[in-house]
């Protein structure tokens, strides 16, 4: 089940009794246990890049949930209620005894996808919030399905953000790191469900004609990489008033690159991470996020450790606040 956090603590020196790190909080979990309370976080690993490599990118993202795991270890934890860590997906995935159609199994990319859909869709039925750590963003194909079928199951709408440079939205033989949300709208379209798709900070030289066609097909909504820092609070809040649920997908590649070079395909002109943690913690504020994936960090690229240290902070600011929203905070700020 992921990592051992207690092999990467580092005790203070303030010699207090009070427990004050995130490796304190981080219990192992089984996916099929219920949540200790409804909505907590729990961590999900995909260590996968075979669709990066499809899809030309730089591999080495299958590092990325260990060291994802480590870059958090010490942060600092201000609740007495924790977060789980569900372990990465070839841990719990044959537990589950189910096989679903949606994907091609007999294809190694389609049935990692398989597993971490089966995954996920079992996290939030046991009432998880999870946190899903890559690992390629093929990985949206299994996370986005199984929150908006969850999400429909109940009666609701699921609004599917993704934070990129890049659509996803490529139709391709084999499914890659540029087909996951591509696969989900068109599996939601077969089985009757609205597949509700929005995309923050896309790279117009980044994206083909054919892509941004794919995107009118399927009625997606999308601001430009230069469009989000102004206009990116009401689009979001526009969401937020129209939807029952939000799933978020973050691929890395999309910040700026001065702050996040470790990736599969670093964006020069990508959202400023300030810009995209406001965003996030809007989002997870309305109370309406079921859950979030962090895509496409390459520790390979990571020599000075700041890509790390970036993600560490978004994964906090997220969990934090859905710590809070589950009125589970107790501490300085309360």
């Amino acid at each position: 089940m992921g990592i051992n956090f207690e092999k990467y603590a580092k005790r203070g020196t303030d010699y207090s009794h009070r427990r004050l790190r995130l490796f304190d909080f981080v219990d192992d979990k089984s996916i099929t246990e219920t949540a200790a309370y409804l909505g907590q976080p729990g961590i999900i690993g995909y260590p996968f890049d075979l669709g990066v490599a499809r899809n030309n990118g730089r591999v080495g993202a299958k590092d990325g949930p260990n060291e994802i795991r480590r870059a958090i270890t010490n942060l600092a934890w201000h609740s007495t209620s924790g977060l789980a860590d569900l372990g990465d997906i070839g841990d719990n995935a044959t537990s589950l005894n189910k096989t679903p159609s949606y994907f091609d199994t007999s294809d190694p990319v389609g049935s990692s996808q398989c597993s971490l859909y089966l995954a996920t869709h079992s996290a939030i039925e046991a009432g998880y919030f999870p946190i899903v750590l890559g690992g390629g963003h093929d990985l949206a194909a299994a996370t986005t399905l199984a929150a908006n079928l969850s999400c429909a199951n109940t009666g609701k709408r699921c609004a599917i953000i993704n934070f990129d440079a890049h659509f996803d939205l490529r139709r391709a033989p084999q499914p890659n790191s540029g087909t996951g949300f591509a696969q989900a709208a068109g599996n939601s379209k077969d089985l009757g469900v609205p597949y509700s798709y929005f995309a923050l900070g896309i790279s117009e030289s980044s994206n083909s004609d054919l892509l941004f066609e794919v995107a009118a097909e399927i009625e997606a909504k999308y601001l430009l990489d230069f469009e989000v820092e102004l206009q990116g609070d009401k689009f979001i809040q526009d969401i937020i008033d129209s939807y029952d649920h939000i799933y978020l997908s973050v691929d890395l590649d999309g910040i700026e690159s001065s702050s996040m070079k470790a990736v599969s395909a670093p964006a020069p002109f990508g959202i400023s991470v300030s810009t995209v943690e406001r965003l996030l913690l809007k989002l997870v504020a309305s109370k309406k996020v079921v859950g979030v994936d962090f895509a496409e960090f390459n520790p390979k690229f990571d020599s000075d450790t700041i890509s790390s240290r970036v993600i560490a902070r978004l994964f906090h600011s997220v969990a934090n606040q859905q710590v809070r929203n589950c009125g589970a905070s107790t501490g300085l700020f309360t």
